[in-house]
Formats: structure tokens, C-alpha cells, sequence
């Protein structure tokens, strides 16, 4: 019989490797709606990689509200594309979003106190659901960070 020690060990190695299994599961979610999308978005995965096209792709600009200036680019996830100057670190933050940028984390960067507003807008399609996403932000570095930089072009 294995002495306190052992058993201690022994339950704790358990309970770590349910965790490990638990983390390597495909579909995490919070809720049924969660795990819906997961599966969804993988499926998505999936018949992109089939079909040889991405599973997201979407135009993404960003405009002053006086119409002096902005940016467009192009952003293709499921394998990652376009003209985004980080689409990589782009399409990971929208995939830990679940494609929506109202979910987007502010990065918490500092910005200045200007007040020159910016418009920034998302249309295309992830994962088969449709994005049309617009959003007006105090200035530029707001804009940037709070969207976890998904408009920093």
C-alpha cells in the first residue's frame, strides 16, 4: 500500500492530466452557444482548407470623422492573407474573439487625450456569417488599442 506521499502524488498527477485533457479538447466553450460556434468556425476550417480559400475574408478601414484621411486594407483568415500589415497577429485576435470586434480586448496601451474621432469599419463574411461591423473611436491610438490593434494599418 502506497504510503501518504504516494497517494498525494499519485492524485495530483490525476488531476493534472484531466486538466492537460481537458486544455487539449478541440471544442472549448462557455455556454451552448460557444461550443455551437466552435464547431462551426471548425467546420469552416475545414471546408476552407477543402476548397482552398480562406474561411473569412473582409475589408477593413479606418476613416478621421472629418474625411482628411484613413486606411483600407484587406484581411483573409483560415490560413491567414491579405494586405494587413500583421494579418497573422490580426486573425488571432479575431479567432480568440469569435470573429466579432465588439469582443475585441483594449490592449490597455496608453494613448493621448486628442479628441479627433475616427470611424473604423469591417465587412465580409467569417466563417460563413456575414461581419458588418462599425464603430467611432476619440482618435486614432484608441482606435488601434482598443481593438487589440486589428486596425493598426
Amino acid at each position: 500500500m502506497p504510503n501518504l506521499r504516494t497517494r498525494t502524488a499519485l492524485v495530483g498527477l490525476a488531476a493534472a492530466g484531466t486538466a492537460a485533457l481537458a486544455a487539449a479538447s478541440p471544442v472549448q466553450a462557455a455556454g451552448p452557444d460557444g461550443e455551437t460556434q466552435k464547431i462551426h468556425e471548425a467546420q469552416g476550417i475545414l471546408e476552407a482548407q477543402e476548397g482552398g480559400g480562406p474561411a473569412a475574408r473582409m475589408v477593413l478601414e479606418w476613416e478621421y470623422g472629418d474625411g482628411s484621411g484613413g486606411g483600407r486594407v484587406t484581411l483573409r483568415c483560415h490560413p491567414s492573407g491579405g494586405s494587413h500589415p500583421d494579418r497573422a497577429e490580426a486573425c488571432e485576435s479575431l479567432t480568440e474573439a469569435g470573429g466579432r470586434f465588439e469582443r475585441l480586448p483594449d490592449t490597455g496601451e496608453p494613448c493621448t487625450m486628442e479628441y479627433r474621432p475616427v470611424v473604423v469599419s469591417a465587412e465580409g463574411t467569417w466563417f460563413k456569417r456575414p461581419v458588418d461591423y462599425t464603430e467611432t473611436f476619440g482618435n486614432l491610438c484608441r482606435a488601434k488599442v482598443g481593438t487589440d490593434r486589428v486596425f493598426d494599418f
